[in-house]
């Protein structure tokens, strides 16, 4: 999307754990992880960037 890489499967799959930066998953897991997260970091917002496609120019 700003020129890099695509993630291979093993940064993909790292990147979606618990400990990843991806929030990835079924709403379940999300919550997950925004709990974990909030367990080591005590954040009090939760910052989403979503990704919908792309528009053809």
């Amino acid at each position: 999307e700003r020129g890099w890489p695509p993630l291979t499967r093993g940064q993909y799959e790292a990147s979606r754990s618990l400990r990843g930066h991806l929030a990835v998953g079924n709403p379940d897991e999300i919550v997950e992880k925004i709990l974990f997260q909030h367990e080591i970091f005590r954040h009090q917002r939760y910052l989403l960037q979503l990704s919908v496609g792309t528009l053809p120019h």
